[in-house]
């Protein structure tokens, strides 16, 4: 499993799909760093899915 886990095409994915749900991310509350780094830590697809459900900031 860590071979997956340490394998850089499974971590330029990650951090790539943990920029598009920054990007997703800059328009809620968190912004675009607090989403980055919970999806870094947690999980993209999680933050995306979370993202999805949230409504955005209000002004």
């Amino acid at each position: 499993m860590w071979k997956i886990i340490l394998n850089p095409v499974f971590i330029a994915g990650w951090i790539i799909f943990s920029l598009i749900a920054g990007l997703m991310g800059s328009s809620k509350r968190m912004g675009f760093w607090g989403t980055f780094l919970s999806s870094l830590l947690i999980s993209p697809l999680v933050t995306i899915l979370f993202l999805l459900i949230f409504q955005p900031k209000k002004g």
